[in-house]
């Protein structure tokens, strides 16, 4: 009897939370950057407590923070880095995923993004745990690399 109770009040809480119904991403193209934009991430957290940003513009131009370091830079895209980034961004189709920071990954890092042009903004953050599945990695790595070699 005392097992029967326990097992309703488990099931229903799962449904009630949602978990045990199955996920549903929903799949949006980004925006295609044209005219003026912007491309901003952060990066933050680690197990170091970085706290890093950049600021992608549509002439090419870029800010990089550091705010461990105290370092602000500056720089500029060249062609093909503005051409890859520009198609990065146009072939990127985000997958909705479940709120990153959910205890799954303590030392993970978190990225803040922030894209506006076209007359619209999407907004959202990922971590290293949901960003593979985002269909947003390549966005990340590429932002991540420019950040890393401006920084060395």
């Amino acid at each position: 009897m005392l097992r029967t109770i326990f097992l309703s009040v488990l099931a229903t809480a799962l449904l009630v939370s949602g978990y045990a119904s199955s996920p549903k991403n929903v799949t949006s193209a980004l925006s295609v950057l044209e005219g003026e934009w912007t491309v901003k991430m952060t990066q933050s957290g680690g197990i170091m407590g970085v706290q890093r940003s950049v600021e992608v513009y549509s002439d090419g131009s870029y800010v990089i923070t550091d705010d461990r370091s105290k370092q602000t830079l500056t720089g500029e895209l060249s062609e093909d880095g503005l051409a890859k980034l520009k198609e990065i961004v146009a072939s990127s189709k985000y997958a909705s995923m479940d709120k990153p920071g959910t205890g799954r990954c303590a030392d993970c890092f978190v990225y803040d993004f922030e894209i506006q042009g076209s007359g619209s903004k999407f907004i959202l953050q990922l971590d290293d745990v949901s960003s593979p599945d985002s269909g947003l990695e390549t966005l990340v790595i590429f932002l991540r690399e420019l950040i890393d070699s401006a920084l060395q």
